[in-house]
């Protein structure tokens, strides 16, 4: 019989040739994400997620560094020599499952593309947002754990409920960070804490239905399913509208160019109304940069200090933006591309905006579709940005975007800031962010010596 398993932070975590193995070691779950499966491993055990950090690679942020798209070997070998589970189950629940799928390669650092990167602050990105959910599904569970699915940008909805999924608690209206539970609040870990709220202890299966956002799933459903059919099989194979089959990777990747298009300011509400006039949408088209660019609610209590904007990249949008856009790209794809050629044709901004995006790192079937309705002559000279990109480049900036270009192409002037300035920026943004914690902390030890 196996040794009980001694936690002894104490002491740098070594692999000698019989590793204890966890007492309680819970199997995955269909379609589990490895953050989930490993919180649940530490609440089955009775022990913080953070325990069980420091039991496998000798640090408390495990969870908190993103573990869900590429374990590393160290952490592999480490979860395998404490339960059991081979590394190839492992990584079956982990996002580097889809490298050569969606996206050609994962970064260990930053988005990625398509999947959202829950958390409360960001400096580099502003993002915040907490794991998305299904109440009935998570109530249906023999046990409740959360899906891979549900990371996704394009999966807002549960198909099988009907219903927009939530990522916050209904409750205190704080984003939702399943794996910074705190338990029954007496640090007492049990099965089911992975559904209690961090802040506020309530349980989120028994979060209430909104009917009112509830009225955009017809909408949705359908190129939800065929989005994430596309992510399986690899290729575009349920949109039976095209003539091609396209491979996964250019597929999303022109996916992205189109909701980015969706919610970019060079997209007017009047091109919106082209689009879905008359498509029955549960919302209109003055309604829809409201519903895109609308944050969380935050309640009383939080402190203004950790309040960041939301950035404009879609993996950072609420659900309900994200589910809007969702309507209006299948509005746009049922009738690909005759659709949006009619309205780009009378919006000049719009055709500036995809003639800086068409190039030869575009998906061709987006390529092919859009250029004949783009007026390249009224337009800026692929010869000319290639010398403004160049010249940008010798000043600083090791990465121009087209919006560098094309700003300083009419003003003249650097708009933004260089590598060297962003690097200053970025620093002492965090400066500042650690001197407010390091006050916070201070105050409340001030606050518990007074009491």
């Amino acid at each position: 019989m196996s040794r009980q398993l001694s936690f002894d932070f104490s002491e740098e975590v070594t692999f000698p040739i019989t590793t204890p193995l966890l007492p309680i070691r819970p199997k995955p779950l269909e379609g589990e994400i490895l953050s989930s499966w490993l919180t649940r491993l530490a609440f089955h055990n009775g022990i913080a997620p953070s325990q069980l950090s420091y039991q496998l690679i000798s640090t408390s942020y495990l969870l908190s560094i993103e573990v869900d798209r590429i374990p590393s070997q160290h952490l592999l070998k480490s979860i395998t020599a404490h339960t059991g589970i081979s590394e190839n189950e492992i990584l079956k629940m982990a996002f580097s499952k889809y490298e050569d799928n969606i996206h050609l390669r994962f970064e260990k650092h930053g988005n990625i593309p398509h999947v959202i990167s829950p958390g409360y602050k960001n400096i580099k990105t502003g993002a915040l947002r907490g794991f998305a959910f299904c109440p009935d599904c998570l109530r249906e569970d023999r046990e409740p754990y959360f899906r891979k699915q549900w990371r996704y940008t394009f999966v807002v909805s549960c198909n099988k409920h009907a219903r927009l999924l939530s990522d916050e608690c209904s409750n205190c209206g704080y984003s939702f960070i399943y794996f910074r539970s705190l338990g029954n609040r007496e640090e007492k870990y049990e099965r089911d804490s992975i559904v209690i709220c961090q802040h506020c202890a309530f349980d989120i299966r028994n979060t209430v239905t909104k009917p009112t956002g509830d009225k955009i799933i017809p909408f949705i459903a359908e190129i939800q399913r065929k989005l994430i059919g596309a992510t399986v099989k690899r290729w575009s194979v349920d949109f039976d509208n095209f003539e091609t089959v396209y491979h996964a990777i250019p597929w999303f990747a022109g996916i992205k160019l189109l909701v980015r298009f969706l919610s970019s300011y060079a997209t007017s509400s009047e091109l919106i109304r082209d689009i879905i006039d008359g498509k029955g949408l549960p919302f209109d088209h003055t309604d829809f940069k409201t519903i895109l660019r609308s944050n969380s609610q935050f309640p009383e209590s939080y402190p203004a200090h950790k309040i960041v904007s939301v950035g404009v990249n879609f993996e950072h949008k609420t659900i309900n933006g994200r589910a809007a856009t969702l309507a209006i790209l299948s509005v746009i794809l049922d009738n690909w591309p005759q659709s949006i050629r009619q309205v780009l044709q009378n919006s000049t901004q719009s055709q500036q905006y995809w003639a800086l995006l068409l190039n030869a790192d575009t998906p061709h079937w987006i390529y092919e579709a859009l250029n004949p309705c783009i007026q390249f002559a009224k337009l800026l000279p692929f010869e000319e940005r290639g010398m403004i990109k160049q010249y940008l480049i010798s000043k600083g900036y090791s990465k121009p975007t087209q919006y560098h270009i094309n700003n300083f192409h009419q003003t003249g002037t650097f708009p933004l800031l260089n590598d060297k300035e962003k690097k200053q920026a970025l620093l002492e943004s965090r400066a500042r962010f650690i001197h407010k914690d390091d006050i916070e902390k201070k105050m409340k030890r001030l606050r518990k010596k007074s009491t």
